[in-house]
């Protein structure tokens, strides 16, 4: 038995030994082409956990290497290299850079560019950032993913829950929409399905949209579809099903603090308790008579919705060298937080691609969306009656008595009911397009191009309201009355355009040559028809009405556009980069004389890192200086502002009623073009072999003869016209910073940062300046030096504490007591009037900023993105004000409210009267917020799995939507939507989802 553990432990230590001198340690260096170190390279050991970074001289150094291991050397930018161990122990690698990154190229104006030789602003984002958040309109996916480009969302109601897009900030007092075109047709960003977008362009500056002249003034967004590849067909299928929450509510007092607060509200202004003590004293009873002594919280009673939504999207793609097609379709359904409030939509997508011959090609895009938005009928529309009557309905007020039978509230009709038994509104929207290309190639070179696109839209509104009855105490009551409105939009837009491009290159110069030339027009018809008394509330259909009091409308219109345009590139060994653009627009929408505009626009480019003393820096791969200039257009002003309009009525003439026709407006057929003139100066940078890379624009964008309708003598008897008056400036700069890393050759990452910062400011009015209060209380201006729409009224210097102090401070507006807010005299003349107000705050954000993160190990992944904005008020007026009367509810602020016992409280005294709701800084807040806008958390699964049953690539996630919220504003209120509890609020979604390739 010794002798055979000796034995054994001889071999033992004979092969620890070999082993031992088979391992190794190794060192090394990597460099690129040029010989320079190549910092950050990730050195792995395959099979393995083990690996090594290259540091700033490019030297990794490896332990226990075995001679048969291989080593695996990744770079962002480089091709992957590998090379086996063998008998070395040193190693100097050089990578090379990849072909395909080096080629990058960008979507501009009609065409792409290479990456490195754009001189416009031009933010590029891939498809794949944007259809990983499961919202239900493209125009939300594009929150924060870009620099200088502000998406808002004010409600989360399905099917209107759009997102509202700046670029650059808001230029106009009208239209401020940026243009979208989707493979270069004009289109609606929330009718394509982001599965199917391959890249989105934003051109920020003049130099990169000009190009579109007078549609460009407000940006441009260039949407790029995915198209089919050669090869055997490729499926992809990817879906998700979620459920949506509010993400703040108002936060109302129940039944009993509400009594108490009524209470105080009517002492504090000279009357008696209308509560007695013994209704309060009833609400401790939990077996007290519910019908007698009810306490509802309506803002929940009416979220009566699922909240369920599921997306389908299935895509078919292949094809040969000659002949390739996508097909893809999206089914999207959205149950709202309220019954019978939901949205539905069908999208269809096939694109085709066809080489007739070496010079010949032809494509064919052709998609159709179909979709239905639908809500409970409501009086003054639907959403509004349900969240605005909820926010209103005091607890005191039933929903539904014992015996089944619904409550009258606040005199009128109960939102409850609409939603069991009521009518139904009706929102159909259907859109049909086609989009046909073809390319010849004349000439080695010389390519033209003619494109053709008719868009089909239809919209049918169908609005049925029922009539109720209500039994009361003394009788039934009937409300409402049985009547249909339907309307139908039929609207046509086409489009052709011709294109010439040449390219020529010489030596190190290279020219590119552009021109086409483009028609467009749009017509659309729109017919409505309304009946009432209706036999029965079941019945919907015009024909059923009577004819007593039928009414219809009809009204068409029509636009053209009519454009010459041209570009020139010039490069000269991708150092000195040069380009102009010019486009002359004919417009429908102004007078003979007035109909056209030239566009020019001039940018330049400086390659600093292509300069021969640039070479020996390592680091750094890529530095350009951008500067631009150029001048857009603006159209969007509707389409006949410069013509009298007619309106016609009837008069009695000898007892007849005869039709008549008169001036409505006074005409302008001097009116122009709204236009705008930005320079911009850029510096791209990229290090680290593009690890890192930034780029950062100043920006100065100024828009004159902003259409405004100036005052006229009332005399006149005539609206007043528009006339081209105003003028807005927008300064500001924007930084987009990313990193792409790697820990080891399992754990990836990506971190991306865009900060943008705007000013706006009011240049001219043509001393037309005004100041506006809404119905609501908030008064805005608009005034030459502040920016558009801001926040004015009284400063408050604190609570009056006593009566002396009343009677020693300048008269306010209704009667001042203790307890009321105190309204500075700005101009000292003892009266608090309209002179007194002053400049409060802005509701456009001054600062808007977005982070991405992406991580994946192995086949784990967690995706997160935050969007927030800064330096940027909202007013709290709607939000926090008390109600003045028993029809409102109260909140717990108001809990804290000033008496003679609570001096130091935080809010002014309860009263029946408005004083303290004035528009005044007490109201004005900070609106920024930082919120995580969407997580996503997945996994893919391993292919030896998921091959045993036909699959190529097999994922699960899950993800949400609004989930965290940062703010200094009370946690009832939500900082990205300010509304009050009367509009539809944002949503939290959760959503689990799957995504499979075959």
């Amino acid at each position: 038995m010794k002798k055979k553990l000796l034995l054994l432990t001889f071999f033992l230590l004979h092969f620890i030994a070999g082993y031992s001198q088979e391992l190794k340690p190794i060192l090394g260096t990597v460099k690129d082409g040029s010989g320079s170190p190549l910092i950050g390279v990730s050195v792995t050991e395959a099979g393995t956990q083990k690996g090594a970074i290259t540091d700033v001289n490019g030297s990794f150094q490896l332990n226990n290497v075995a001679p048969q291991s291989k080593l695996i050397f990744t770079y962002i930018g480089y091709l992957t290299k590998e090379v086996t161990v063998g008998d070395q122990a040193t190693f100097n690698i050089t990578l090379e850079e990849d072909a395909k990154a080096l080629e990058e190229v960008v979507v501009v104006g009609y065409g792409t560019q290479k990456k490195v030789n754009v001189t416009g602003a031009v933010s590029a984002v891939k498809g794949d950032d944007l259809n990983w958040k499961p919202v239900g309109q493209t125009s939300a996916a594009l929150q924060g993913v870009a620099s200088g480009v502000t998406v808002t969302q004010s409600t989360g109601q399905p099917g209107s829950d759009q997102g509202n897009i700046n670029i650059r900030g808001i230029g106009t007092l009208n239209n401020n929409d940026p243009l979208v075109l989707v493979d270069g047709v004009q289109y609606n960003i929330n009718d394509i399905d982001p599965n199917d977008i391959e890249s989105i362009s934003v051109l920020k500056d003049a130099a990169a949209a000009s190009i579109y002249g007078v549609r460009a003034a407000n940006g441009v967004i260039l949407i790029t579809t995915k198209r089919g590849g050669s090869g055997k067909p490729r499926v992809t299928y990817n879906n998700y099903f979620g459920w949506q929450e509010p993400t703040r509510l108002s936060k109302f007092v129940g039944a009993q603090s509400f009594m108490e607060l009524a209470n105080l509200m009517y002492q504090n202004s000279g009357s008696g308790a209308i509560y007695s003590d013994e209704q309060i004293a009833a609400y401790n009873d939990p077996n007290r008579d519910v019908n007698q002594y009810p306490d509802n919280y309506w803002l929940d009673k009416i979220l009566t919705g699922s909240g369920f939504q599921q997306s389908h999207s299935l895509s078919v793609g292949g094809g040969t060298d000659n002949a390739k097609y996508r097909f893809s379709t999206n089914y999207f359904d959205q149950k709202g937080l309220i019954k019978n409030m939901d949205f539905e939509r069908l999208t269809v997508r096939l694109n085709t691609d066809v080489n007739i011959n070496e010079k010949l090609s032809f494509s064919s895009d052709i998609s159709a969306k179909i979709s239905d938005r639908r809500e409970p009928q409501g009086i003054e529309g639907s959403t509004w009656y349900q969240f605005g009557q909820a926010a209103i309905i005091n607890p005191l007020t039933p929903d539904r008595y014992a015996d089944g039978s619904w409550a009258i509230v606040r005199g009128g009709q109960n939102p409850l009911r609409f939603q069991e038994e009521g009518g139904i509104y009706s929102y159909k929207d259907n859109l049909f397009t086609g989009n046909f290309r073809a390319d010849y190639t004349l000439l080695k070179g010389l390519k033209l191009t003619g494109m053709a696109s008719v868009n089909y839209q239809s919209g049918y509104t169908s609005q049925h309201n029922k009539a109720f009855d209500y039994v009361t105490e003394e009788s039934v009551v009937t409300l409402g009355r049985n009547d249909v409105t339907k309307q139908s939009t039929d609207n046509w837009f086409k489009n052709f355009q011709g294109f010439v491009e040449y390219q020529k290159d010489i030596a190190n110069h290279s020219f590119r040559f552009f021109g086409g030339a483009s028609r467009l027009s749009r017509t659309t018809d729109e017919l409505t028809g309304y009946r009432q008394n209706l036999p029965n509330g079941n019945l919907e259909q015009i024909d059923a009405g009577a004819a007593d009091g039928q009414t219809t409308n009809g009204t068409a219109d029509e636009y053209a556009l009519e454009s010459y345009f041209g570009r020139i590139n010039y490069s000269f060994n991708e150092k000195y980069l040069l380009e102009a653009n010019i486009r002359r627009d004919g417009s429908s929408r102004f007078a003979t004389g007035q109909k056209w505009g030239t566009f020019p626009s001039f940018s330049a480019g400086w390659r600093i890192s292509g300069e021969e003393f640039m070479q020996s820096v390592g680091f750094l791969q890529e530095l350009k200086l951008r500067g631009s200039w150029g001048k857009l257009g603006n159209d969007n002003i509707g389409n006949y502002p410069y013509q009298t309009t007619v309106g016609f009525n009837s008069y009695p003439f000898g007892g007849v009623l005869n039709t008549t026709g008169g001036l409505t407006a006074y005409p302008n057929s001097s009116l122009s073009w709204e236009v705008t003139q930005m320079t911009d100066i850029g510096l791209d940078v990229a290090i680290l072999s593009g690890k890192v890379d930034a780029a950062f624009d100043y920006f100065i964008k100024n828009t004159d003869d902003i259409l405004l309708q100036l005052p006229i003598p009332s005399t006149v008897g005539l609206s007043a016209p528009y006339q081209n008056a105003g003028s807005v400036r927008n300064t500001g700069w924007e930084l987009a910073l990313n990193y792409h890393g790697n820990i080891g050759q399992d754990f990836k990452y990506d971190v991306g940062a865009n900060l943008s910062d705007v000013k706006n400011e009011i240049r001219d009015l043509k001393d037309a300046d005004y100041i506006t209060t809404d119905n609501n209380g908030i008064t805005t201006a608009y005034q030459v030096g502040d920016p558009i729409g801001a926040f004015y009224g009284y400063e408050v210097e604190g609570i009056f504490q006593t009566a002396d102090e009343v009677s020693q401070h300048a008269t306010q507006p209704g009667t001042a007591a203790p307890g009321d807010l105190i309204y500075k005299d700005q101009n000292n003349d003892e009266v608090i009037n309209a002179e007194d107000r002053v400049y409060l705050g802005s509701n456009i954000p001054r600062y808007t900023y977005g982070l991405n993160l992406n991580s994946s190990y192995k086949g784990f992944g967690l995706t997160a993105f935050f969007q927030g904005v800064a330096k940027v008020d909202i007013n709290t007026l709607v939000l926090k004000r008390a109600p003045y009367s028993t029809d409102g509810n109260f909140k717990e602020i108001h809990q804290d409210s000033w008496t003679p016992e609570n001096t130091d409280a935080a809010f002014p005294r309860l009263t029946t009267s408005t004083q303290n709701y004035q528009s005044s800084s007490y109201w004005i807040e900070s609106g920024a917020y930082l919120r995580l806008k969407s997580l996503q958390v997945s996994y893919n699964l391993p292919s030896e799995w998921v091959s045993k049953v036909g699959l190529a690539r097999c994922r699960i996630y899950a993800s949400g939507q609004n989930l965290l919220t940062w703010s200094k504003l009370d946690d009832d209120i939500d900082p990205e939507a300010p509304n009050d509890s009367r509009y539809y609020p944002q949503v939290k979604t959760y959503t689990f989802g799957l995504n499979l390739e075959f």
